[in-house]
């Protein structure tokens, strides 16, 4: 393993029972959305152009596209359905 990681993503909280070991790609996966991003989701985004909430993952370097949805929650609920058996338990939706 290459790092540590804190189960529920506050990097302050140092207890043992809240640390693992993980690969850094594990710990990409735990990682919360990006706080300037436009969605609540993280793999989620709005797209001006198209005026529809679109989501996406990255895996291994390569970009995948999930497709432009009406709501957020529905292009969410792709990203969940498409990630979940990568992420595993170090999955991180919020």
């Amino acid at each position: 393993k290459e790092c540590i990681d804190h189960i529920n993503g506050v990097r302050d909280d140092n207890r043992i029972e809240n640390l693992r070991e993980a690969t850094n790609q594990q710990n990409q996966f735990n990682r919360k959305s990006e706080k300037d991003s436009s969605s609540q989701y993280k793999g989620v985004s709005w797209c001006k152009l198209s005026k529809k909430w679109l989501a996406k993952y990255y895996y291994k370097s390569k970009r995948y596209y999930l497709g432009l949805f009406e709501t957020e929650e529905d292009a969410a609920k792709a990203y969940r359905k498409a990630t979940e058996h990568l992420h595993k338990e170090y999955a991180n939706y919020g």
